[in-house]
């Protein structure tokens, strides 16, 4: 089965400051928010560009920054849009939101996804900037994935691979 990932960043601007993160504080704090009708032209693009290619699955992938932080509104305005373009087509698709979920808003952003993935980096993620430890950050994410499970949503976790994630040992992890 041939795959395209495609990731769509809406937005690079986040509500973590990860000592991991390549995206530097300046960058997150100016970035804009990515308009509907952008994100509609890219769906229609992705659409064209498989059916072009002949790949079985559009692996797409709504990214940031944290994404959850266009709102519901947003979702709520453009993810019906982006399943009427996508209806129909002959190939497999999945939306999947990419999120750090410490915001609540992503308990009603998430149904809208045929999966919800985040990632793990304990020493890194639920940090200061300074990198300071922050446990109710890692305590609220296990939390939030847990509920998320619970309401039916699909998860997925990644971490990204750090000093501190190889010293952990994927056992551990």
């Amino acid at each position: 089965m041939k795959t395209w990932l495609y990731q769509i960043n809406v937005t690079r601007d986040c509500n973590l400051r990860c000592t991991h993160c390549y995206i530097h504080s300046d960058v997150k704090a100016a970035s804009q928010l990515m308009e509907g009708g952008s994100f509609l032209s890219i769906i229609e693009g992705i659409k064209e560009h498989i059916e072009s290619i002949g790949y079985d699955v559009a692996d797409i992938n709504i990214v940031g920054g944290e994404p959850t932080m266009l709102g519901l509104a947003w979702y709520e305005e453009n993810m019906p849009k982006a399943r009427e373009i996508l209806k129909g087509v002959n190939f497999n698709y999945s939306l999947k939101l990419v999120s750090n979920l410490l915001d609540p808003v992503v308990f009603d952003i998430a149904p809208m996804f045929d999966v919800v993935t985040t990632s793990y980096e304990p020493d890194t993620r639920f940090v200061s900037p300074s990198g300071t430890p922050k446990p109710k950050l890692e305590k609220t994410w296990l939390e939030n994935v847990s509920k998320l499970t619970s309401m039916g949503i699909k998860i997925g976790v990644t971490t990204a691979v750090t000093k501190q994630a190889v010293a952990l040992g994927a056992q551990s992890l």
